[in-house]
Parts: structure tokens; sequence; C-alpha cells
């Protein structure tokens, strides 16, 4: 028993050509696309099947998105170098505070305070 509603938006033409072929077909527009729905096999399409504007569109997009992949990947390496690189950067600034502390020496700028060498 069909009791749920799909609504789909055409194009005038889109609508008209649907009608068109449902009426040869002897069926609803409903049942023309329902049954052209269960009839499409997505996973074993063959490429002869495919416009070649479509086709060329889904090359284009294969290879977009494995250039897209590459730079993801050199975006999350570098960003792990940059991680790594900081990462130890406290601890750096605060052996070098206590090691001008402990020099004795008179700088001409202030030392900041412990835990404030972040953020300058």
């Amino acid at each position: 028993m069909k009791s749920e509603r799909l609504t789909l938006l055409l194009a005038p033409r889109d609508k008209r050509a649907i009608a068109a072929k449902a009426k040869r077909a002897g069926v609803s527009a409903s049942e023309y696309v329902r049954r052209a729905v269960e009839a499409y096999d997505l996973e074993n399409i063959d490429e002869r099947d495919v416009p070649e504007d479509v086709l060329a569109l889904l090359k284009e997009l294969a290879r977009t998105t494995e250039r897209t992949e590459k730079a993801l990947k050199g975006a999350e390496e570098a960003s792990r170098l940059y991680r790594e690189h900081f990462a130890h950067r406290d601890e750096f600034r605060e052996a070098m505070r206590r090691e001008l502390l402990e020099s004795g020496e008179r700088w001409p700028w202030p030392i900041p305070a412990a835990g404030r060498l972040g953020s300058e």
C-alpha cells in the first residue's frame, strides 16, 4: 500500500518529458518514476550509458578529489610538524628565564615572571 509522498522539483521540460513517457507506457507519472528507480542500478552502470558531458564531469571530479586528498595529507603533515616543533616551546622559555635569572647579569629588558612567557 502506498502511503508516503516524495516531492521532486523538476524543470517544466523534464516534467513534460516524464509525463509523455509515462503516457506512452500506459502508466501514471508516479508509476513510471517508481519503475525507473527500481530499474536503475547505479552500482552496475556502464560508462556507455552515461552522457559524455556527465562522464567528463565525473572524471574531473575524480581528479579534483585526488588533488584535494593529496593537499589534505600535506596539510595534516604540516600540522603535525608544527605541533611537534612547538611542543616544548614553553619548557624551553622557562629554562631560558631561569638561566637569565641565575646568571645575575643585568638585562636591558624585564624578564617575565614564570607562567607569563606564552602570553606576550
